[in-house]
C-alpha cells in the first residue's frame, strides 16, 4: 500500500510540475511576442537564455534589434494579429527541461530603397511567406517559434531563444545550445504540428 501511495504522489507531484511550468512558459511566451511587438528590446533580452546573450553581448543584442534593419533603411511594422499560441510538452534532458512554443507572426517592412523590396520580395522560407505589398513595403507571414530552456545555465529557471531550423544547424549553435538541445527541439517542433 505504502508503494501505491508513493507511486500516486510522485505522478501527481510531475503532473503538477508539467501544469504549473507549462502556465509560466505560456505567460512567458506571450510577454516576449509583446515585448518585441512593442520594441522593448531590453525586456526580452532580460528574458534571453544566458548563453546566447554571452555570445552576443547585451548591447550586441541591442544593436542588432534595434539598428541592424534600421541602419539598412528598413522599418518594421508587427501586425496586431492573433498570435494562436501552441505549446509542446515539456521535454527532461541530461541537464534540465525544454519546451517549444509555435506563433503565428506578421510583419510589414517597409524600405527607402525599392530595390532592397525586390531583394526582401525573393526570401520566402518553409515557415516564412513573403508578399510584395507595394514597392516599398513585403509582408513577413507565417510561423515563428520559441525555445523554452530550463538548465544550470539558467540557474534551474526559464529562459528563452528565438528558435529557427538555421540557428540549430549554424556552426555557432554549439556556443550556445548543445546537441541534445539542438536534437530535442527539432523533436518537439514537428510534434506542435501534428
Amino acid at each position: 500500500m505504502k508503494k501505491i501511495a508513493l507511486l500516486l504522489f510522485v505522478f501527481f507531484s510531475q503532473l503538477n510540475f508539467a501544469q504549473t511550468e507549462s502556465a509560466k512558459i505560456q505567460t512567458d511566451f506571450e510577454s516576449i511576442i509583446d515585448f518585441t511587438r512593442k520594441n522593448q528590446i531590453n525586456k526580452v533580452i532580460d528574458m534571453t537564455y544566458p548563453r546566447f546573450v554571452k555570445v552576443f553581448g547585451n548591447e550586441g543584442l541591442t544593436g542588432l534589434a534595434t539598428g541592424m534593419l534600421t541602419g539598412m533603411g528598413i522599418k518594421t511594422i508587427y501586425e496586431e494579429n492573433p498570435i494562436n499560441l501552441k505549446i509542446s510538452k515539456i521535454s527532461k534532458l541530461k541537464d534540465g527541461f525544454i519546451c517549444m512554443g509555435e506563433y503565428d507572426n506578421s510583419m510589414i517592412l517597409e524600405f527607402k530603397d525599392e530595390k532592397m523590396t525586390d531583394f526582401f520580395a525573393m526570401g520566402n522560407s518553409k515557415e516564412q511567406k513573403i508578399e510584395k505589398i507595394n514597392s516599398k513595403k513585403v509582408r513577413m507571414k507565417g510561423k515563428a517559434y520559441l525555445l523554452a530552456i530550463n538548465d544550470s545555465y539558467t540557474n534551474k529557471t526559464w529562459k528563452y531563444l528565438n528558435y529557427t531550423s538555421e540557428l540549430a544547424n549554424s556552426p555557432q549553435a554549439s556556443q550556445i545550445v548543445s546537441k541534445e538541445i539542438v536534437l530535442e527541439s527539432e523533436k518537439l517542433k514537428e510534434s506542435i504540428g501534428k
